[in-house]
């Protein structure tokens, strides 16, 4: 009886220390979402199609955040170019290969032309 008034005890307390915490991650996690949709929906007549067509695979969560967080076209233009560079396995070569497969793949998978090359 002692054990089991324990064993309840201590899963109570996990319980009471750590819900508060997940419920207010998701919740963050939602707030997070929305706001992305938020900014996704202004910039989507530019760099939408971008960011959902060319580079939804390559594209890591922080560069997300980051492409998202810009506040001026110029800002964004900067970015794309840094993203890009930073793939680039030949920086002497005027041709971004990787760039280029990477967009005649999405072409070819989409039936359509790339809006930024």
């Amino acid at each position: 009886m002692q054990r089991s008034r324990r064993l309840l005890v201590v899963f109570t307390t996990v319980v009471v220390c750590w819900w508060p915490r997940a419920s207010s991650a998701q919740e963050q996690a939602k707030v997070d979402k929305k706001q992305e949709k938020k900014i996704k929906k202004e910039l989507s007549a530019s760099y939408g199609p971008w960011l959902d067509n060319e580079v939804p695979y390559i594209i890591t969560p922080e560069e997300r955040r980051a492409l998202l967080g810009l506040s001026a076209n110029e800002e964004r233009e900067q970015f794309i170019e840094i993203f890009w560079n930073s793939r680039n396995s030949d920086r002497e070569s005027p041709v971004n290969t990787f760039k280029e497969e990477l967009c005649q793949w999405a072409e070819c998978r989409r039936g359509r032309t790339s809006s930024r090359r």
